[in-house]
């Protein structure tokens, strides 16, 4: 999962999920969001973990795309971190198209394996 994550899944469901769930995923993906299935996070998180680099790194954050990665950390797709930071959506979708620059990462799985790896996210699933 790891490595699919890192080609750039946008989303993680176990194959006996509901069609509503499905179509819920595609819709997500199509507009530039996710949806992983809590047990497809611990595990994706658990395998970061235990791959995590010792010397964090800072990648050029500011502020704001630390609290938005902490959000995308727990799961939450941009419309939710725009609701939790009083943000517009447009500008929560920037702010995350800026932290997928700044990692180098082609989705927001990507990005959260990538900046747990160096220290920036811890895992909130509790796997």
């Amino acid at each position: 999962m790891l490595r699919a994550s890192m080609a750039g899944v946008s989303g993680f469901l176990p194959k006996e999920s509901p069609i509503w769930e499905v179509l819920t995923a595609i819709r997500m993906a199509k507009s530039g969001g996710m949806l992983i299935h809590p047990a497809a996070l611990a595990a994706v998180l658990a395998e970061a973990r235990n791959e995590a680099s010792p010397a964090p790194q800072g990648f050029g954050l500011t502020q704001r795309e630390r609290e938005v990665l902490d959000l995308m950390g727990s799961g939450l797709d941009p419309q939710t971190i725009a609701r939790a930071l009083n943000l517009s959506v447009h500008t929560s979708r920037g702010h995350v198209k800026s932290i997928l620059s700044k990692l180098g990462a082609h989705s927001q799985l990507e990005a959260v394996v990538i900046a747990m790896k160096a220290g920036l996210v811890k895992d909130t699933t509790g796997a």
